[in-house]
């Protein structure tokens, strides 16, 4: 039996969080830990505890896309026939790890920072469709370069 494009997303997607997950804990000594699926629908995927006992939440986005266009997709409608807001709006995480697998490349931004320029995007940047094999959504397309200096990421080069 064929597995659907939903399901190859969903296996490609786990692939790359294991790979963050292992990547993480040697580079930054954090202990990891997988949350629960009403958590994850809320936009955590990650509780990460540092050295000193601090804890942050986490989302990952991994996306594949950006290494071919040089811009991000910062989902602002996760679903056209429900309405649903995306990621961008809707993730309760503290932190958002964007990594793009065709180039190595992590970034670590603080969410509240991608919530206060959504707005600003919208008049600057087009927005476009996407289908991940499950539903189409709508993002706004943003520069990597431009998203990372509004958002003061911070950057990581990923050997994994």
């Amino acid at each position: 039996m064929e597995l659907n494009q939903f399901e190859v997303k969903k296996a490609e997607g786990e692939k790359y969080e294991q790979e963050l997950d292992n990547y993480f804990t040697q580079l930054l000594g954090v202990n990891i830990k997988k949350v629960s699926m009403e958590l994850q629908l809320l936009g955590v995927d990650r509780i990460f505890t540092g050295r000193s006992g601090r804890r942050w939440s986490v989302e990952y986005k991994a996306d594949i896309r950006a290494a071919q266009t040089g811009n991000f997709f910062i989902e602002i409608l996760t679903n056209d026939n429900s309405g649903k807001k995306g990621w961008a709006y809707t993730s309760i995480a503290q932190r958002l790890v964007l990594y793009i697998p065709g180039k190595a490349l992590c970034y670590i931004i603080e969410s509240h920072k991608i919530k206060s320029r959504i707005e600003e995007w919208l008049d600057i940047y087009p927005v476009r469709s996407a289908n991940n094999g499950h539903h189409n959504s709508e993002g706004i397309i943003i520069p990597i370069e431009a998203f990372i200096n509004a958002c003061k990421a911070q950057t990581f080069q990923v050997e994994i």
